[in-house]
């Protein structure tokens, strides 16, 4: 029996008690973060805290990873699904529902601030301080809105102090995304 698979059955012995929202697997109590990742469009880093809430956070970089704009905070609810999933790489993985309750922006310079008052002029913005999106009226701020508050499946595993993990708004994924660890703080 190879360390994942032991580390799964771990998972399962442990979720035979978990039941309520946001009762979190001993496991994946605390927080993971991404490196700083690039993309075409974006510089981010990633986290998951796992304690009495489940939040994740998002903070938008400028392209030398020096420097957050914006910080983007979900507060999710997440129900725990008894029977682990095998991947397609075999590796047992659990599985979970989530919800986001509420999602905020934090600016953290004035090009920010003046980007989020002119996406969202209907709320309050002011520099350093999170504001709830749950409420603004850009279309594509309300995509986010809607596609966190109808729930996303997510796939998880841990292996020693990596989170790996996938989401998605449809069916529960078929393996976590290796090539993205998230790393125990």
């Amino acid at each position: 029996m190879n360390l994942k698979n032991l580390v799964g059955l771990a998972f399962a012995a442990f979720l035979t008690g978990c039941g309520g929202a946001n009762d979190h697997p001993e496991e994946l109590l605390g927080t993971w973060t991404t490196a700083c990742a690039h993309t075409n469009v974006q510089t981010y880093t990633q986290s998951y805290t796992f304690d009495e809430a489940l939040t994740f956070t998002q903070e938008n970089l400028y392209s030398d990873c020096s420097q957050k704009y914006t910080t983007m905070q979900l507060k999710l609810l997440a129900t725990y699904e008894p029977e682990l999933q095998t991947t397609s790489s075999g590796v047992e993985a659990l599985r979970a529902n989530v919800i986001a309750e509420d999602i905020t922006y934090t600016p953290h310079d004035e090009k920010a601030l003046a980007n989020l008052q002119n996406s969202c002029p209907n709320l309050s913005w002011s520099i350093g301080q999170p504001t709830s999106m749950m409420t603004c009226q850009s279309t594509f701020y309300q995509y986010l809105v809607d596609a966190y508050t109808s729930g996303l499946k997510m796939l998880l595993f841990v292996d020693g102090d990596f989170l790996y993990l996938e989401s998605s708004q449809d069916d529960f994924p078929l393996d976590v995304d290796y090539d993205k660890p998230y790393i125990k703080q």
